[in-house]
């Protein structure tokens, strides 16, 4: 009666705590059974209720612990990443707690993603706090400022390591961290333990259990490298793997329209610095118009091999143009290469873009190919179009100038010959009818802006020597090309200038004829 009488007075007095035990919980019952009725009510069955319930939560209920917070060195992949209601991407914690049904309130954006032995919750930019329920367990708050890893920031990725803290023997303690590997080269295959893991931008993130582990990591070009490392409690294991580099150096110094070829695969023009695995290698370089070169090369391991080419042979094939009006320019590639009809055994082999131009023509373009075996012979005449403009042909010899219309120049007559200064001999600048004959080249381009004009100087090569010929060409065609430019203001993009010494042209009208041309184009 004493022991239920001190029972039942411990029930009243309300002194109940989680900290009963299954012994304090049938001195309850007992109270209950030994007390009489008239003083059992219903105020004392609720409080032997109440401490019912809290030995049950005493028993049950356990303290989740929150024993290591930080923020990883890891970059957010895009498949990684979130976007909250305010389109940022979202920060990351990976929440390590080996437990079911966990839940988080906070911040979070979008649902929960449950991984082996932890969760990622995605929160907000500027994140300061997160609640994490479990069941059976009381809540615990994570307070990132306090953690020293707050705020959270965009695109941040945060571990937060909770254990529950309480009896051992419901529920036992985790065992278990983080291997960072930081690898080089990216795309090296990584095995830890013997077991494939995933390469994410030359990083590898494996949760392990405590203890000692092995890694091996190899890549194409390189050594295969390997070692042990181990797994503790207090703080993640960090690795950073380079592989040594097994590739070879290959150094190509050449000149700088040559294409370098390695085992048939273009890898550039000119000088260049290749990273090769070991092996056999055709290197070929073309050049065009020349004879390629191929060279044969071993390269091994770190090995660097340096390949110099500045000579190359020649290739010379055969072009025949037939081209009518005579006299019509030929140009590959937009240089002049001779006159119609013409008959070219030096030109290099290779693809070239052909032009023939006649004034009063429309220009014939064709993309020819070269070789050194098959000539190439093209045959044809140029579409005559309704375009004239004064020809002006400056004779200094006897002081005379010859006009010629545009069709009269494909035929080689002389339309006009008029007496100019007397006293024989034409100086350039000295003459007012030079003056205006070109200004009526001036003026008709002016009212053809859509037609050039070709400035041709020329000198014989019967009278001086032949720089001082070429030297009076050049003088001829600067001067036409100063008053038409700087008297006359025409665009400078609309004159093509050139000299020639000993001309077709000239000898036909006149073995010591010198002067300029100008014609349209």
């Amino acid at each position: 009666m004493k022991e239920a009488r001190r029972c039942s007075n411990y029930v009243s007095s309300r002194k109940i705590s989680r900290t009963l035990t299954i012994s304090g919980f049938l001195c309850y019952i007992r109270a209950i059974k030994f007390n009489a009725m008239p003083f059992f009510d219903i105020r004392r069955l609720a409080m032997t209720v109440f401490a019912l319930l809290s030995v049950m939560s005493g028993l049950v209920a356990r303290e989740l612990r929150i024993t290591e917070a930080n923020q990883a060195m890891e970059p957010m992949t895009v498949p990684m990443q979130r976007l909250d209601y305010n389109n940022e991407i979202c920060a990351l914690v990976k929440v390590v707690l080996p437990l079911e049904g966990v839940q988080f309130e906070g911040n979070t954006v979008g649902g929960i993603l449950p991984k082996t032995g932890e969760y990622w919750v995605y929160l907000t930019p500027g994140t300061k706090m997160l609640k994490i329920k479990a069941p059976g367990h009381y809540p615990v708050m994570a307070n990132f400022v306090n953690l020293g890893i707050g705020p959270l920031v965009s695109k941040g990725i945060y571990y937060l390591t909770i254990k529950p803290h309480g009896s051992d023997t419901l529920l036992p303690a985790v065992e278990t961290n983080y291997v960072v590997l930081s690898v080089t080269p990216a795309d090296a295959i990584v095995k830890i333990d013997g077991q494939p893991c995933q390469v994410v931008d030359g990083s590898v993130i494996v949760l392990l259990k405590l203890g000692s582990h092995t890694w091996q990591a190899e890549a194409v070009g390189y050594s295969t490298g390997n070692g042990t490392f181990k797994i503790t409690a207090a703080n993640k294991t960090r690795i950073d793997v380079t592989l040594k580099s097994q590739k070879a150096n290959l150094d190509v110094t050449t000149l700088p329209d040559v294409s370098v070829y390695v085992n048939g695969q273009q890898k550039g023009i000119g000088n260049l610095a290749l990273e090769l695995l070991p092996g056999l290698y055709n290197v070929e370089l073309s050049r065009k118009g020349f004879r390629s070169v191929t060279h044969t090369l071993e390269l091994k391991p770190s090995e660097t091999v340096k390949l110099v080419q500045s000579e190359f042979d020649p290739l010379f094939g055969i072009l025949n143009v037939n081209y009518r009006p005579v006299g019509a320019r030929i140009a590959l590639d937009g240089k002049y290469v001779g006159e119609t009809p013409a008959n070219l055994g030096n030109v290099l082999t290779g693809t070239y873009q052909l032009s023939i131009e006649a004034p009063g023509h429309t220009a014939y373009t064709q993309e020819v190919t070269i070789t050194e075996t098959t000539p190439v012979s093209l045959t044809g005449s140029l579409q005559k179009n309704n375009t004239t403009v004064p020809v002006m042909l400056c004779l200094d010899n006897y002081g005379k100038e010859v006009f010629i219309t545009m069709s009269q120049w494909q035929e080689m007559h002389v339309a006009e010959q008029t007496e100019c200064v007397k006293g024989g001999l034409f100086m350039l600048g000295d003459n007012n009818r030079l003056k205006w004959s070109l200004g009526c080249v001036a003026k008709w381009m002016k009212d053809n802006p859509n037609d050039n004009i070709w400035i041709e100087g020329y000198a014989d090569t019967y009278t001086g020597t032949a720089s001082s010929n070429e030297r009076r060409a050049i003088q001829y065609v600067r001067y036409a090309y100063d008053i038409l430019t700087k008297e006359y203001n025409i665009e400078s993009e609309r004159l093509s200038t050139v000299t020639y010494a000993g001309s077709l042209f000239f000898e036909r009208v006149s073995d010591d004829w010198n002067g300029i041309l100008i014609r349209c184009h």
